[in-house]
This record gives C-alpha cells, sequence and structure tokens, in this order.
C-alpha cells in the first residue's frame, strides 16, 4: 500500500436512526470491492475519549504556547486522530474508500469536520413509527429473554423518545433514548445548513455538501436511483457492474446475542420494498397519530416528508421544535378528557 494512497484518504460515515436501513446501506456499498462500510462501530466513542483528553495535556498546553495561533496543535492533533481512524481502518485489497458505522457520529460532526475537512457523512431516516415498530416487533416475539425496558408499552414509548439520559439496567449503561437522542443529533446537522434532504421526485436545487439526508423508505422503493445519488455525494461512479438488488450481501458482522438479539443485524440478501403501515402490527392508530402529531416533532415530519400536506421547513431554535420529544401518549390523553367535560 503507497503512502500517497493513504494520504488522499477521505472519511465517509453512515449514521442516524436506529432500525432505520443503515446496516442495508452499507451492505450495498460493501458489495462494491472498491468500498467497504464496518459494523456498528465504537471507533467515533475512541476518538471522543482520546480528544477529551487533550484538553488536559501538558503537551497541547505547551504547544499553543510555543505558537499561540494553534497552527501546530490542530496539526499534531489531525494527524494523530487520522492515524488512530486509519490503523483502524487500513485499505485492503482494491478498497478505495471506507465508511464507519454508529449513530454517535450525529453527535461528533465537528471532531469528524476537523479530522477530514471534505468528509461525508450518510444519515439514515425513517417514519418514527415505523421505528418504533421494528424496535418492539423482536422485543414482543421474545417475552421470555427481556432486556430491563420496562413491560408496558407505554412506558417504552416515552423512554424511546427522551431526549434525557435513559438507565440500561441489563447492560449497565446511560444513554439517551434510542429514538430521542437521534433526533437531537438529526436536528442539530439540519440546524448547521450543511447538508442536503434527498428527495427522489424532485430535481435537485443545490448541489449537495457534506451531509446527505437519506430516507429508509426510498433506499427500500428505489435503491438503484437512490444508490445513484449516494455515489454522486460520496465523489464515486456508479459502479459497474451494477449493484443486484435482489443479491445483496450480508456483511454486517455486529455482536447480535450480546443484546439478546433484540437488535438483529442480519440481512435477508435483497432490498424489500416497504411495507405501507406496517407500524399498525405494533401499535394502534392513536398512538400512531400522537406520534405524528406531537408539535415537538413536527419539524422532523415536515423536513422528511412523512406529512404529505405540509411543506418542508426548516428547525426554528426558537420554536416548538425544540421542547421535549417524549411522553406522547399522556398530552393527548389530557386532551381527550378537557373535551370530554
Amino acid at each position: 500500500m503507497s503512502s500517497e494512497r493513504e494520504r488522499e484518504r477521505n472519511m465517509v460515515v453512515v449514521t442516524g436512526h436506529a432500525r432505520a436501513c443503515s446496516t442495508l446501506m452499507c451492505n450495498i456499498l460493501t458489495d462494491n470491492p472498491k468500498l467497504r462500510a464496518s459494523s456498528t462501530s465504537a471507533l467515533c466513542l475512541e476518538c471522543r475519549v482520546l480528544v477529551d483528553t487533550w484538553s488536559q495535556s501538558i503537551d497541547i498546553k505547551e504547544m499553543l504556547l510555543r505558537d499561540p495561533t494553534g497552527g501546530e496543535c490542530r496539526d499534531t492533533t489531525r494527524r494523530k486522530i487520522r492515524a488512530l481512524i486509519e490503523a483502524r481502518h487500513p485499505l485492503k485489497g482494491q478498497e478505495e474508500l471506507i465508511f464507519d458505522k454508529s449513530r454517535d457520529w450525529l453527535f461528533n460532526y465537528d471532531l469528524l469536520r476537523a479530522a477530514y475537512p471534505d468528509t461525508r457523512m450518510i444519515v439514515m431516516v425513517r417514519d418514527l413509527r415505523d421505528i418504533v415498530a421494528s424496535i418492539e416487533l423482536p422485543l414482543r416475539e421474545n417475552g421470555l429473554t427481556p432486556d430491563g425496558r420496562p413491560k408496558l408499552f407505554e412506558q417504552r414509548l416515552n423512554q424511546y423518545f427522551s431526549e434525557d439520559p435513559v438507565v440500561d439496567l441489563k447492560l449497565g449503561k446511560v444513554g439517551l433514548g434510542i429514538i430521542g437522542g437521534p433526533l437531537l443529533g438529526i436536528k442539530d446537522l439540519i440546524m448547521r445548513g450543511d447538508g442536503t434532504v434527498l428527495h427522489l421526485a424532485e430535481p435537485e436545487e443545490e448541489p449537495h455538501k457534506h451531509i446527505l439526508f437519506v430516507r429508509a423508505e426510498d433506499l427500500q422503493r428505489d435503491p438503484k436511483l437512490t444508490m445513484q445519488h449516494v455515489y454522486r455525494f460520496i465523489g464515486e461512479d456508479y459502479w459497474h457492474p451494477p449493484h443486484n438488488y435482489k443479491d445483496v450481501g450480508d456483511h454486517a458482522t455486529d455482536p447480535d446475542p450480546l443484546y439478546l438479539n433484540l437488535f438483529r443485524h442480519e440481512g435477508c440478501g435483497k432490498v424489500l420494498p416497504p411495507k405501507p403501515n406496517a407500524w399498525s402490527d405494533m401499535m394502534s392508530k392513536e398512538v400512531a397519530d400522537a406520534i405524528i402529531r406531537n408539535p415537538n416533532l413536527l419539524w422532523y415530519h415536515r423536513e422528511f416528508r412523512y406529512i404529505s400536506d405540509a411543506p418542508p421547513e426548516r428547525v426554528d431554535p426558537l420554536g416548538d421544535g425544540c421542547g421535549d420529544s417524549s411522553v406522547v401518549l399522556k398530552k393527548t390523553r389530557t386532551r381527550s378528557r378537557k373535551r370530554r367535560r
């Protein structure tokens, strides 16, 4: 492997919501021998730990004393973080571009841009009702091996959408809600104005920047057109021979048994079209309507066209779209009681 090949490397990440076809996206990319996408990776967290220690480093402070402009410090830390990333993802064989997959990149965009100024970020989004249904299905099918989540659906639902730390008793971890956390990261990326939302039915009005938001439903409904946009976004020619979307490799190696197989990543070998109203098998219409009508989630539904009769709107940091998106059912029931009175 030549040093020139390494020096020209760029960093591309796949991130976004859980259960939003990010594994499918990575499997399709890895079918191309020039590309390789990781399974769910801890690389972002490793980078975050390293970066957070530098503010206390004597070596870093000495550099700033020698060069108050910070140029030497930036160059040194950039080389170190890139060395870590490229050691974790060395190029092999025909590979020219590596993709790292992790939801944690949603919260570390500045770190990524500092290390790779020309980075690309693919953000997977999906109808929130279908994300809930996809999370709930394996949990309900494996009732004999619960993972510590609340036993009542309403309590789990509020936990999923929580934007506050949630304790996972089974795994001994503390984190944001599995939906509420990514919503915060996606909201932040949209507010930066540094990305493009892919709408297959409309011509592009502006060039792609560093972030491309891809709807899972578009990837499922028209994988060829979606991937053509993705290839153009990452600066690569569409693969020839072209992808066979009826025969997609299963490249993910996530340790699903460690999580009681409640978040499975195995592929089915092909791209399946989205099932209309798939959420209806997992929740009542009241719950689905509460998710759609929650005023603190309207920015998401509008931005990604999950409300067909509403134009897309940019996030208003001072408006209703920045409130707490959890407790959707309690608000609905309160309004119902008032109407009865």
